[in-house]
């Protein structure tokens, strides 16, 4: 399936960080977009995924969205 919309990235950390200090960075950049949704009234479903990803890793996600259409696909 294609996308139908734009896709936005969010440099939240660098390889030369600690553990710590990245979890701490995506922790805060996840809580951050949250608020920033809620404060601007965009619908969840609107947000389709929530990724984390390394300059040569696949994408993994944290968050999907799946409509009803796509759910009923999987049972």
């Amino acid at each position: 399936m294609l996308g139908n919309g734009p896709v936005y990235t969010i440099r939240v950390a660098k390889t030369k960080m600690g553990v710590r200090e990245s979890v701490k960075n995506i922790m805060h950049a996840a809580y951050s977009l949250i608020a920033n949704i809620l404060e601007n009234n965009i619908k969840v479903e609107h947000i389709r995924q929530i990724s984390i990803k390394t300059y040569n890793s696949p994408s993994l996600p944290i968050y999907n969205f799946l409509n009803q259409e796509e759910i009923k696909c999987f049972k």
